[in-house]
C-alpha cells in the first residue's frame, strides 16, 4: 500500500511539475480542466479493469467447470467484478447528474464560470426575457 502511494505521488509530480514550470496551465481553469481530464482517464481505466476482472472470473468459471472449488472462485470473481462495475457506473451517473442538472451552466468544470456568466449584474442578451416581464 505504501509503495503504491509513493508511486502515485511520483507520477503526479512527474506529470504536473513540468507543466507548472513552463506555465502550460491556463490559470486555475486550465489546472481544473487538466485534473478533470486525468480523473476521467483514471475512471475509464478503472471501468476497463473491472470489466476485465469480470471476464477473468467468467473464464475461470468456464475453464474449471468440473472442479467445484474452481467454479466457486470464478463465481466470486465475477460477483466482485459486477459490484465494481455497478459502483463505477453509479458514481459516473451521479457525477453526470450533478454536473448537468444541478450546477449552473451545465457541464462546467471551472468555478469562475458561475460567477462571471450568471451573476445578477451580468448583461443579458437582447432577446432574453426575465420571468415576470411583460415586454421583452
Amino acid at each position: 500500500m505504501k509503495k503504491a502511494f509513493i508511486t502515485l505521488v511520483f507520477f503526479g509530480i512527474v506529470l504536473f511539475v513540468p507543466r507548472i514550470a513552463i506555465g502550460a496551465f491556463d490559470g486555475t481553469k486550465g489546472l481544473i480542466g487538466d485534473i478533470g481530464s486525468i480523473i476521467q482517464l483514471l475512471t475509464q481505466i478503472a471501468f476497463a479493469a473491472a470489466l476485465l476482472f469480470f471476464f477473468w472470473g467468467m473464464a475461470k468459471f468456464i475453464l474449471h467447470a468440473g472442479d467445484e472449488r474452481g467454479r466457486e472462485e470464478g463465481k466470486e470473481v465475477m460477483k466482485w467484478g459486477i459490484v465494481a462495475l455497478f459502483v463505477i457506473v453509479s458514481i459516473w451517473g451521479i457525477v453526470a447528474f450533478i454536473q448537468d442538472d444541478l450546477l449552473p451552466g451545465g457541464y462546467s468544470t471551472a468555478p469562475n464560470d458561475f460567477w462571471n456568466d450568471n451573476s445578477p449584474g451580468a448583461p443579458l442578451p437582447d432577446d432574453t426575457c426575465l420571468p415576470g416581464q411583460r415586454r421583452c
